[in-house]
């Protein structure tokens, strides 16, 4: 729709001269190849915090568990906003959950969070789709919206498994709105491996500044829950187009 506009954003990454090392841990949720780097910065920033292990030395507090999801809570210093993680495994196979999560249409039918979500530029593209939301603030808050880039990389690091990122970018044709309040995609992401049995393990990162007059306090508070709220949206998704 906006041409030019996703391939400068790639065409930025390719400039930069710098090369991440993933960090080594004891027991890596993604075993990558020994010495393996990268020259993205999204997916360096997301292997890691996902090969992060959800112990106490490590700030995380363990807050939901049940038969299939556990999720995880971290303060993230010189953030306001916690980091969630939640690791949970489907009775779907990871083709279907991939489809509900990324197929807007599909996603439209079950997610009910959002009260728009489109794609506005290089729809279906695996690196560079941009996309626009607004969801529902409770009682009198303005409502949210937000623009992310996605980014897949599927395949990796396995032909089992498949990662997907988003964080918050600018778009010159969807500016801030007075009548709305832009918040911030500080990272989301998920990683899916299918396990060959029809199931499959999820795990999401997600760290989102909604901005604007709601404490962050509240926002922290009930952060857990959307994301056990979330899943079991997903699962019903996956099961709406699955037969």
């Amino acid at each position: 729709m906006f041409p030019g506009f996703a391939s400068r954003v790639k065409e930025e990454i390719r400039k930069k001269n710098y090369k991440y090392h993933f960090n080594k841990v004891n027991n890596p949720l993604i075993v990558l190849p020994d010495g393996e780097g990268t020259d993205d910065e999204d997916l360096y920033n997301l292997v890691n915090i996902l090969n992060q292990e959800t112990s106490k030395q490590n700030g995380y507090s363990h807050v939901i568990k049940e038969d299939r999801t556990n999720i995880f809570k971290k303060h993230v210093e010189g953030s306001p906003v916690i980091l969630i993680k939640s690791i949970t495994t489907l009775p779907h196979p990871s083709h279907i959950v991939y489809k509900a999560i990324t197929d807007l249409k599909i996603r439209r039918q079950w997610d009910k969070v959002f009260s728009e979500l489109k794609c506005i530029e290089n729809e279906g593209a695996e690196t560079g789709e941009i996309l626009y939301m607004i969801i529902k603030a409770p009682g009198v808050f303005a409502n949210r919206d937000f623009v992310q880039r996605k980014k897949v990389w599927k395949n990796y690091p396995d032909p089992t498994s498949t990662l997907i990122h988003f964080v918050s970018v600018e778009h010159p044709h969807f500016p801030a709105q007075k009548k709305l309040v832009r918040a911030e995609t500080i990272i989301s992401g998920y990683y899916l491996k299918d396990y060959g049995d029809g199931r499959t393990l999820l795990v999401i990162i997600s760290q989102t500044d909604i901005k604007g007059n709601i404490p962050s306090s509240v926002v922290n508070k009930f952060a857990p829950s959307s994301s056990k709220d979330w899943i079991e949206s997903l699962h019903k998704g996956c099961q709406m187009f699955r037969f």
